[in-house]
C-alpha cells in the first residue's frame, strides 16, 4: 500500500509497516467453507411459514475480486439468493405446512429445477449448489431434505 507495507520474510505470513502508518485491512480466508443460511417463506396459510435451510460449500478463487465486488459475508449474498428463488416461493405459497409430506416431491423438483437454471454465484468464489431442507414452522417432525450438492463447474461469475 503506497510503498509503506511489505510482506514479512517469514514465509509470507505477515505484513509489516512503520508503527505510525494507518491501514484498513481485510482478511479473507481461502480455506473451504460451509455456509449455512435460512429463510422464512410464506405458505398458503396466514402466519404459517416454511423455513428453508440451505448449506452451501464455498471456495475462494480470488480474494481481491471477492472484496472488490463487496462480498464481506457470503451468507448475506446466499440468503438473498434463497429469497430470490421466486418459483420455489410461489410453489410454497400454494401449500399448507401440514401438507409438506404429500407435496414434498413437487417441492424437490421445483427447487432442483430453479437451482439448476440459476445456480448461486459470487464473483471470486465458487459456490456449489446448495443442500436444502424444508422445515414447516412449528412442525419439526415434518422436516424433509432435498436438492443435494453437486460438483461445481466454477460458478464464480
Amino acid at each position: 500500500m503506497n510503498g509503506v507495507f511489505d510482506l514479512a520474510d517469514i514465509e509470507r505470513r505477515g505484513v509489516r509497516a512503520r508503527a505510525d502508518a494507518p491501514a484498513d485491512a481485510y482478511l479473507v480466508s481461502t480455506v473451504n467453507h460451509t455456509v449455512h443460511c435460512t429463510v422464512e417463506l410464506n405458505s398458503a396459510e396466514p402466519h404459517q411459514t416454511f423455513t428453508v435451510a440451505a448449506r452451501f460449500a464455498c471456495f475462494v478463487n480470488d480474494a481481491v475480486v471477492l472484496l472488490q465486488n463487496g462480498c464481506a459475508h457470503a451468507a448475506d449474498q446466499l440468503t438473498s439468493y434463497l429469497y430470490g428463488l421466486v418459483n420455489l416461493r410461489a410453489e410454497l405459497a400454494k401449500h399448507r405446512v401440514t401438507d409438506l409430506k404429500s407435496v414434498h416431491a413437487v417441492l424437490i423438483s421445483k427447487a432442483q429445477a430453479e437451482v439448476e437454471l440459476r445456480p448461486p454465484s459470487i464473483r471470486g468464489m465458487t459456490v456449489q449448489r446448495p443442500y436444502l431442507s424444508f422445515v414447516p414452522r412449528g412442525a419439526p417432525d415434518l422436516v424433509t431434505k432435498s436438492v443435494g450438492p453437486r460438483s461445481s463447474e466454477g460458478t464464480d461469475g
